[in-house]
């Protein structure tokens, strides 16, 4: 918002003292009161000083009366003018230090679970682990969801909430659930895996968990992420094969972690879900986002989800859909011609089904390779830290 001084010039303050044109120098930040006289004209009030001002707002919003804003003056000649300078929440210490301790620390979460999905494919491998390790491992294996349950909603809703994302929230609301949570939850079964494995093993002190992906951040281009191999199988040892799992493990949680705290923070909320797929484990990643220039009252706020997969042979895929003022859209993307070709083909019956849930279908396009990666990364409240 733009506001304008009905009667100070320049000229009119050649009189002022040193700290009066301090005060007033352009760039400066000042704190100011606005009211209304008994006209209706609006005041600001900056020290004691008292001026009428015009409003210049591009949605029409005003302050309300009494209301304390921070202006940074644009120009003090011939007339003054400032602008109110946009604040933003600052994060919780909290969410701060969870970056900190957890970022550096996290390994992509796909890494352990190759390394699961070996294990549990011959049960002889686990045989010189201890019982609670063995059983921790099939616990989280048999958690994860499978493809089928991502084509049902009432299933892909459950599949959300039991990815670890809602986890404290989900214990704090429903304490009397807690038990089946703790037994779901994948985050809370890979805290269970982790707390078997420190029992089991120690990991020697110096050697660090190789971070063989880049943190994921709410601003990049949302890419699905590649299969990773399962590096227990080239180790022999089964105490350095606990150690290794045991390093992943305290990665993928990390990791997982540090997206909750992004996400608690203001970030999008970003999901990385393990689906399990015949005999091997797939991720499917997810990031939902309120647009971020709406009140958080604001009930119809546009909303967008993105969904990133690799298809394996077909390359990746990519799907945003948008919900904007009753109206949802949707951009389908392939690396691969093939795969475009055969979205075009079913864009019709996507298009009848979402109609048929009731929804406003405003388009449905395919298009031919992935989103550009973002230039620039947005500021993220969450990363702007003091070390």
């Amino acid at each position: 918002m733009r506001i304008e001084s009905v009667t100070y010039t320049s000229s009119g303050r050649t009189g002022a003292g040193s700290q009066q044109l301090t005060q007033w120098r352009v760039g400066a930040i000042l704190e100011a009161a606005v009211t209304r006289d008994p006209s209706g004209q609006w005041m600001i009030n900056v020290d004691g000083t008292s001026l009428p001002v015009r409003l210049m707002s591009p949605d029409g919003a005003v302050p309300a009366e009494g209301e304390q804003l921070q202006l940074r003056v644009l120009r003090n000649a011939p007339a003054l003018a400032l602008e109110t300078v946009e604040t933003t929440p600052p994060v919780e210490p909290t969410l701060s230090d969870a970056v900190l301790r957890y970022l550096p620390r996290q390994t992509p979460p796909s890494l352990l679970v190759a390394n699961l999905n070996w294990l549990v494919r011959d049960p002889q491998r686990t045989v010189p682990f201890e019982g609670p390790v063995a059983t921790a491992v099939r616990e989280l294996w048999d958690a994860m969801p499978q493809t089928h349950d991502l084509t049902n909603a009432d299933k892909l809703a459950a599949t959300v909430m039991r990815s670890g994302m809602q986890l404290e929230a989900q214990l704090a609301s429903v304490p009397q659930s807690a038990a089946v949570t703790m037994q779901t939850d994948l985050k809370a079964l890979l805290l269970s895996l982790k707390q078997s494995l420190s029992k089991s093993v120690q990991v020697p002190m110096g050697i660090e968990t190789i971070n063989t992906g880049s943190p994921p951040m709410s601003g990049d281009t949302l890419r699905p992420l590649p299969p990773m191999p399962a590096t227990l199988s080239v180790i022999d040892a089964p105490n350095r094969q606990l150690a290794e799992l045991a390093r992943q493990t305290d990665g993928a949680v990390a990791r997982l972690t540090a997206l909750q705290a992004a996400g608690a923070a203001g970030a999008a909320w970003i999901l990385e879900i393990p689906v399990r797929k015949e005999n091997r484990a797939e991720f499917v990643r997810m990031k939902f986002e309120r647009d971020s220039s709406s009140s958080p009252q604001d009930a119809q706020a546009p909303w967008s989800v993105e969904v990133a997969l690799d298809l394996g042979m077909a390359g990746e895929m990519f799907a945003r859909i948008t919900w904007a003022q009753r109206q949802i859209s949707v951009q389908l993307r392939a690396a691969s011609p093939a795969v475009v070709t055969m979205l075009q083909q079913h864009a019709s019956e996507l298009t009848d089904s979402l109609r048929g849930a009731g929804l406003n279908v405003q388009q449905v396009v395919c298009l031919h390779g992935m989103p550009a990666e973002q230039s620039e990364r947005r500021a993220a409240a969450l990363l702007d830290v003091r070390a």
